[in-house]
């Protein structure tokens, strides 16, 4: 997975013991667009992030022997 763009936005500092809140709001074949909240211990939001991410095909490697190898792309699971 890489990132094809992230933005936060930090509002406050954060003190005391966090929380934070993730969702993946939606994926696609190829793409996940995910958001959080990060809240202090009086329940003020002190950052927020959005987040888009590209899937990418896992690639062949090499094993001891030098064989190539497919891993299992394990993400369905």
């Amino acid at each position: 997975m890489v990132t094809i763009e992230m933005k936060n936005n930090f509002m406050q500092a954060a003190t005391g013991i966090l929380r934070v809140k993730a969702d993946t709001v939606r994926t696609t074949a190829t793409m996940a667009f995910c958001e959080a909240k990060l809240y202090n211990d009086q329940g003020e939001i002190c950052c927020m992030s959005t987040g888009t991410f590209k899937f990418l095909k896992r690639l062949a490697s090499k094993n001891a022997d030098g064989e190539r190898v497919i891993n299992d792309d394990l993400r369905q699971q």
